[in-house]
């Protein structure tokens, strides 16, 4: 039960982002930027189950071995390899872009990394620029921009629960902590001592 109520949010976010607004099929290449975080960790496991016949994730140098055991074929370590930005735009070889962590622009960075006709998905649609140029774009470079919008769906929550018993997809639990500590989870997750990726979850029955 722990482990299904701290993986919902991230789980569905990464999957809606890949299945729903980046259309991910069978076959297509997948570049995931933040892949060590939550969303991001989860999206490298669910592009796989979902038939993507190549994954790349960008994360820093603590999250390289997690990301390679989550499933990734290339794992970047974007502060030792600082030529990367542009290797993959060189390369244009991506179906859909990722940006599970919301800090890449897609006019600046993620249009050179697609191929024709791809698509650029952001998981937080934050900046300006692109909530209010997003539906232009496709016109302007032939390729696709879309932001995520999670929706609570029953089949959506009964597959990961299976992805989750079968071990498909795998989330980390840093701590559990009664409601009646409420304070203590929330100075674990701002501590900085949290294990990448993982999940402080505040446990509310029997919790008072």
């Amino acid at each position: 039960e722990t482990v299904v109520a701290a993986s919902s949010t991230e789980s569905l976010t990464a999957l809606q982002a890949l299945r729903d607004e980046g259309q991910l099929q069978a076959g297509q290449r997948v570049l995931i930027l933040g892949g060590g975080g939550a969303v991001g960790g989860a999206a490298v496991s669910i592009a796989k189950i979902l038939g993507a016949s190549h994954v790349t994730a960008v994360c820093s140098k603590k999250d390289v071995h997690k990301v390679h055991r989550l499933g990734a074929d290339v794992v970047i370590d974007r502060r030792q390899d600082l030529n990367w930005k542009s290797d993959v735009a060189l390369s244009k070889s991506f179906d859909l872009v990722f940006d599970a962590s919301s800090s890449y622009s897609f006019m600046k960075n993620g249009r050179k990394w697609l191929k024709p006709g791809g698509t650029f998905v952001n998981a937080y649609p934050l900046m300006v620029e692109q909530m209010m140029f997003g539906w232009l774009w496709p016109l302007i470079t032939g390729k696709n921009f879309k932001m995520v919008s999670v929706k609570v769906q029953r089949n959506d929550l009964a597959s990961l629960g299976a992805w989750l018993s079968s071990g498909k997809v795998n989330v980390v639990v840093d701590s559990v902590h009664p409601i009646s500590k409420i304070d203590d989870a929330v100075k674990q997750h701002q501590s900085g001592n949290k294990k990448s990726g993982s999940r402080v979850v505040v446990k509310v029955e029997d919790g008072w």
